[in-house]
């Protein structure tokens, strides 16, 4: 039997996502409180693989039990709540059918950033510090050239994995929160590793005037990581939502 398990965590207090050998992470210790209150070896799958610093809002796993194991989900829930795991919120619990993947089935992202002019102690860890001017327009202008099906290798770190650095690219916007507060929102059915920082750190070169808007095409176009902005730092990344087929459940 095939269970997702939807759940919030504070990325400050792990190395990413995924199990390292000499750090401790998300996926270590969700296996670890799995298997001791499950009484079975646990493996976990999650949406994503976020780096160490980064948060979700809003991530999924799935993993994989014997018929009869999980008597009840919302009990479940509650005891590893329970556990009092540092900086992990469980939230949802629910079967779904065997063939579902918490990442290969998913089929849209969407992270936002956050960035504070003015320093903010209550902020520390959730948003990155970056006091320059900033002009949105035109980093939204920029922004609506990345959208669609294309080629983001300029923004991907070297020698990853990815089969393709093909990415189709929904939305993507910034919007000033409140008084020195902007928050970036981007939407893709994928994403490459470090793709969504080193695009922030690309358009605020556009929004400091260091860069013209248009420029981002010619960025893209030379699939060169070198011609991008810097990859700013990971403490104001949230994964916020993963879209999944209607269905999916049992």
């Amino acid at each position: 039997m095939r269970y997702f398990l939807r759940i919030q965590y504070h990325g400050g207090a792990y190395h990413g996502w995924q199990i390292q050998p000499d750090a401790i992470s998300v996926q270590q210790v969700i296996n670890e409180s799995l298997s001791l209150i499950l009484r079975c070896d646990i493996e976990t799958t999650g949406c994503g693989r976020t780096d160490a610093g980064v948060h979700a809002s809003d991530f999924f796993l799935h993993f994989d039990v014997h018929d009869g194991v999980i008597q009840d989900e919302q009990l479940l829930v509650g005891r590893l709540n329970s556990l009092k795991l540092k900086g992990i919120l469980f939230l949802e619990l629910f079967q779904v059918k065997p063939e579902a993947h918490a990442r290969f089935s998913a089929y849209s992202r969407t992270y936002t950033y956050r960035i504070m002019k003015m320093r903010d102690p209550f902020l520390e860890g959730l948003a990155h510090y970056h006091h320059a001017d900033l002009d949105i327009n035109r980093m939204n202008e920029a922004g609506k050239l990345l959208i669609g099906e294309k080629d983001f290798s300029c923004f991907s770190k070297r020698q990853t994995n990815a089969k393709t650095n093909i990415c189709r690219l929904d939305y993507i916007h910034w919007k000033e929160e409140s008084e020195g507060i902007y928050i970036f929102t981007i939407k893709a059915n994928r994403f490459l590793r470090n793709m969504v920082r080193a695009i922030v750190g690309t358009l605020l070169e556009v929004g400091e005037g260091k860069i013209q808007p248009e420029a981002i095409t010619d960025i893209l176009a030379s699939k060169s990581r070198s011609k991008a902005g810097i990859s700013v730092a990971a403490c104001g990344l949230f994964l916020t939502e993963i879209e999944y087929p209607e269905g999916i459940r049992l």
